[in-house]
């Protein structure tokens, strides 16, 4: 069982990234709370 995990948090420019086209832009806010939400499952 791992007891480590190295997280980043996302940076502003993920919303130049690539994407699907019927996506449309990807929203940082969503990225951000997405991410919390990842490494509190982690935890």
């Amino acid at each position: 069982m791992f007891t480590k995990a190295i997280v980043r948090t996302p940076g502003r420019s993920l919303v130049s990234g690539l994407t699907f086209v019927d996506l449309g832009r990807p929203d940082y806010d969503l990225a951000i709370a997405q991410h919390a939400r990842y490494v509190e499952a982690l935890k």
